[in-house]
């Protein structure tokens, strides 16, 4: 970690490959994912440990801290989500092989930290992590297409999805209903990222394609 004036702060050895990594919004602690385990970093300490019992669900590869800062997703390659507690140092399983038909690698929450986005499955599931047991919020239209991306809106309750076939979506949670930003096209997409205000929406393809469409407010009224 580099402090403000630029200078090197802190050194973190992780003793492995890396999969995945997250930072908190504060920037004060950094999420590391490792084999089959997630090491926790204190940037202002500049400690590092492990978290939660290792799970044998395979490889991490993808991490999203929840907004307050207290939970931590984790995306497995075996087709799961994982959802840490990290206050409690409990992680509770949310989804497992039967849930996604694919690997889940791309993870979002929404504004308020109560729902998470994830990828993986033939529609974008969002979890209700405030509910007990854990409730799946089904979200725009089931296909036999793979939902690649996923990038909640910064502060409205909207998902965008990437999809196998290119193609560029944005659904309100809970509602079936989609806006088509991309037609199907140039290949999968594989990035995909609001603006801060929410008023633009950047994707790219494994195709080359990569664009920012604008959204005007008055889309989502």
């Amino acid at each position: 970690r580099c402090d403000r004036a630029g200078g090197l702060r802190a050194v973190l050895d992780a003793a492995g490959p890396l999969g995945a990594l997250a930072v908190t919004r504060d920037g004060d602690r950094l999420a590391l994912a490792g084999a089959r385990d997630v090491i926790l970093a204190d940037l202002a300490e500049a400690e590092a440990a492990p978290v939660g019992e290792p799970l044998d669900l395979g490889d991490v590869v993808a991490l999203a801290w929840s907004p307050d800062g207290r939970h931590l997703a984790r995306a497995l390659a075996e087709c799961a989500v994982v959802l840490l507690d990290t206050a409690a140092r409990t992680p509770r399983v949310v989804a497992r092989q039967g849930n996604y038909p694919a690997p889940v690698i791309s993870l979002g929450w929404t504004r308020d930290g109560t729902r998470l986005a994830t990828a993986g499955a033939f529609r974008t599931i969002v979890w209700e992590v405030g509910a007990a047991p854990l409730a799946a919020v089904a979200t725009g239209q089931a296909r036999f297409l793979v939902t690649e991306r996923v990038a909640v809106h910064p502060r409205r309750p909207l998902v965008a999805a990437g999809l196998a076939n290119g193609a560029v979506v944005v659904a309100e949670i809970g509602r079936t209903d989609e806006l088509v930003v991309k037609p199907p096209g140039d290949g999968a997409v594989t990035a995909l990222a609001w603006a801060p205000g929410g008023e633009g929406l950047a994707f790219g393809t494994d195709g080359g394609l990569a664009a920012v469409v604008e959204l005007p407010e008055h889309l989502f009224k």
